[in-house]
């Protein structure tokens, strides 16, 4: 371990840390639209749930107000596959070739749908709203959504809508895209954010208030600001199980890894806590590794390789960042060699949400300090 306090050198340790975190969701996204044992049977899926809600809304009064309610509500969250069919749902074909992104959002589309016709108890779907309800137990019900309304800003990273739907990955957009400073004199992680925002989603339309535990939890480790926990996570998994069974490799189920991220509508850290949440998987904060739920199979191995070059790339810094006064970096404790695992059980995901709830919002080298003293986790 080593204490840096040259706020210059923790921002760039952090800005590297984010944009490497937003590449792995980039890879982890070309990797589920190229890969045929992903791509193929996530379609199928995709396909089922569109199939159901068709039926839903030919046959049943409630069921066509459940569909037309949900499809309000995606497209007030500027769903990408709300602006490709804006004629509306009986607009969307049957499409053999759908990518993973519009997979993505047809999951968030049936997750809106099950909690509208669940409402009015439509055909058992009262019952999937409970299974549903219960796998968000573990995060905002318990922690919270504690965000702002945020102002839509302009974009500063311009990245087309076809990139954002399947086209070139993160490291090409980094090389046609220059890179450009979104604050005067903050520059560094708030380029990753600024990139994040231009994708349209969450990040783009809300703030995390300080008060917000994921909030905290990310200051400190030196990522990426997002929209809080997420719940979408919790739609996928329920989507996987309902549409996939029992024999669904579980790889499927780091989907919102690669989607929600690269769509801007949560950081890694909030997909990942949320899934750990469930314990689909134990996340350790950046050790990408750990991402991978057990028991997956032979189509995991490319997601497998990502996580792993991400985990052991030079770009992650393993940080613990203090503050002198708000907003401010004072410094930052940087494990690596033979500290790393110690540093990895005191990033347990599910271990961290418990610690940090009471915390304050910014915490001092002292706060820092003493936390890890009661975690034993040495400084020296």
């Amino acid at each position: 371990m080593r204490k840096s306090s040259n706020g210059a050198e923790v921002r760039e340790w952090m800005r590297q840390k984010q944009e490497l975190e937003v590449r792995l969701a980039w890879d982890l996204l070309e990797t589920f639209n190229t890969a045929p044992g992903l791509i193929g049977p996530l379609r199928n899926m995709a396909e089922d749930a569109l199939n159901e809600m068709r039926a839903f809304r030919k046959t049943s009064a409630v069921g066509s107000a459940a569909v037309t309610q949900a499809w309000l509500e995606e497209t007030r969250s500027n769903s990408g596959l709300c602006r490709k069919y804006a004629g509306g749902f009986n607009h969307i074909p049957a499409d053999p070739n759908r990518d993973a992104q519009e997979c993505s959002d047809v999951i968030r589309l049936y997750g809106a749908f099950v909690e509208k016709a669940g409402d009015v108890n439509f055909q058992g779907y009262a019952a999937q709203k409970q299974q549903k309800d219960a796998l968000r137990e573990g995060g905002q019900q318990v922690w919270g959504k504690d965000v702002k309304t945020q102002l839509a800003g302009r974009h500063r990273w311009n990245v087309d809508e076809k990139a954002r739907l399947g086209g070139p990955s993160w490291a090409e957009h980094l090389r046609q895209e220059a890179p450009v400073l979104v604050q005067s004199g903050q520059g560094g992680p708030w380029q990753v954010h600024s990139f994040l925002k231009s994708q349209g989603g969450g990040i783009k339309k809300f703030i995390l208030a300080d008060t917000s535990t994921v909030n905290k939890i990310g200051r400190v480790y030196g990522l990426v600001q997002g929209a809080d926990i997420s719940g979408t996570t919790s739609d996928s998994i329920h989507f996987m199980n309902r549409f996939g069974g029992a024999g669904l490799d579980p790889v499927f189920q780091v989907l919102p890894l690669a989607t929600i991220v690269a769509g801007g509508h949560h950081s890694m850290l909030e997909v990942g806590l949320s899934l750990s949440l469930v314990r689909i998987v134990d996340y350790h904060i950046g050790f990408y590794t750990s991402l991978l739920p057990a028991g997956a199979g032979a189509d995991a191995a490319e997601i497998r390789a990502a996580l792993a070059e991400a985990e052991h790339s030079p770009m992650n810094s393993h940080l613990l960042v203090y503050y002198d006064r708000i907003g401010s970096i004072g410094g930052c404790f940087r494990f690596e060699g033979r500290d790393l695992w110690g540093f990895r059980n005191f990033s347990n995901g599910r271990s961290i949400l418990r610690q940090f709830w009471a915390m304050p919002p910014w915490r001092l080298e002292t706060d820092v300090r003493d936390f890890c003293l009661t975690q034993r986790l040495r400084l020296d």
